[in-house]
């Protein structure tokens, strides 16, 4: 008797996990890691206006020792030096001057690049036009890039790169 209530019990607990509903996964640990990839261009201390075009380049997309297929990107103006903390729950800043967009670097070629991945990040930025408070101020040109291909289980790392650049209005 006692052999069938065993029994019964290990059949309804090996039923339940079927049950269960698919869990979503969620990153708990962010770290920002020095990074190999950096602005190339435009250099620290360029001047622009509203309106005004720069070459836009990054020395690559990768580091440490871990080379991904491809890594994603945004790039922002800010008003203060970006740091981890100000990142937001999506790895972005929410405290912006202005977004600029999402890109993906590609590092390598590779057939294994999805089809709707966002664009390569443009090699010319525009300077978008900002409060005019910040007209003679220096601002940071800023790139996010997320080593989720990278990064263990349950983690992400996020490369912060930027320049300062003088808003001229």
């Amino acid at each position: 008797m006692l052999f069938v209530h065993i029994f019964a019990l290990l059949a309804a607990a090996l039923a339940a996990p079927g049950s269960a509903s698919p869990i979503k996964r969620q990153y708990n640990t962010v770290t920002q890691v020095d990074m190999v990839a950096y602005i190339d261009a435009p250099p620290a201390g360029t001047s622009m206006a509203t309106g005004a075009s720069t070459p836009f380049a990054l020395a690559n997309g990768w580091y440490a020792d871990c080379y991904p297929v491809w890594t994603p990107l945004d790039i922002y103006v800010l008003a203060d030096a970006p740091a981890p903390e100000g990142l937001n729950t999506t790895y972005g800043f929410s405290d912006y001057l202005a977004y600029i967009g999402r890109y993906q670097e590609i590092n390598w070629n590779s057939p294994y690049v999805p089809p709707d991945s966002p664009p390569p990040p443009p090699t010319a930025l525009m300077m978008p036009a900002l409060d005019t408070a910040y007209v003679g101020a220096d601002v940071y040109l800023t790139v996010v890039m997320n080593f989720t291909e990278c990064a263990p289980d349950d983690h992400i790392d996020v490369g912060i790169s930027y320049v300062t650049i003088t808003y001229d209005g």
